[in-house]
């Protein structure tokens, strides 16, 4: 059942960073996706903006429809107070990755099938970009 569940997910490239994080590092999958979810959803704030909506809603908020870019970036703001009030890893680094990385790991995630999923569309280079802000 759970890898029915896993091949009708949506990921995307937070999800795509973890598995190289994973697969090439040994890093813990659960602590790369608590640093790459706080990355991943400013990366793709520009696409995703409706999704977010929807998850602020699910929290019991609401925001005017004309608003969804600040309801988007509540959702972003309430992910970061998450992170800090569990204390969960918040840098690459943090959690082991080795320095002189990003390349690599932005290899692996343009062939990463996830990636296809990913509500922004990403090159290489913008994928550098991302992994050197969660550095």
């Amino acid at each position: 059942m759970s890898g029915l569940t896993y091949a009708n997910s949506w990921l995307g490239i937070g999800h795509s960073v973890c598995h190289s994080l994973g697969g090439r590092y040994g890093l813990s999958h659960g602590a790369a996706n608590s640093v790459m979810v706080r990355h991943s959803i400013r990366f793709n704030l520009s696409h995703a903006s409706d999704r977010l909506e929807l998850a602020v809603g699910a929290l019991g908020t609401s925001f005017p429809s004309a608003q969804k870019a600040l309801a988007a970036r509540h959702m972003i703001a309430v992910v970061d107070w998450l992170s800090e009030i569990l204390e969960t890893p918040v840098t690459l680094r943090e959690i082991g990755l080795p320095e002189g990385q990003f390349a690599r790991i932005a290899k692996d995630v343009m062939a990463d099938p996830q990636t296809y999923w990913n509500p922004r569309p990403a090159t290489e280079d913008e994928v550098i970009a991302l992994l050197r802000d969660a550095w």
